[in-house]
């Protein structure tokens, strides 16, 4: 396998690892807008105004954190770093 071969699996298993976790980052921000109403509802705080602020929250902390890691796991997996550290002049693995 060459190269450019190698190069290329390696992105496309970074690829496909990337958009699973984005499916279950997603996942999770749904679960969690489904807690979220349901608390909300519970407490008897349930406003139109409350349940735009709180899904707003939740969808952007957890899709912003969580989508900002499976970028760095990304990334990592598809080799992109390896190729950063050779252009400095040096192996990736020195210190």
């Amino acid at each position: 396998m060459t190269s450019a071969d190698d190069r290329s699996a390696r992105l496309q298993t970074a690829r496909s690892s990337f958009n699973r976790l984005m499916r279950y980052v997603l996942g999770a921000a749904l679960l969690m807008e489904v807690a979220l109403i349901a608390y909300l509802a519970v407490s008897d705080a349930l406003t139109r105004t409350a349940v735009i602020a709180g899904s707003i929250g939740v969808i952007v902390s957890v899709v912003l954190g969580a989508g900002l890691m499976a970028l760095a796991f990304f990334s990592s997996n598809s080799g992109v770093d390896d190729d950063a550290g050779r252009g400095a002049g040096r192996a990736p693995d020195e210190e």
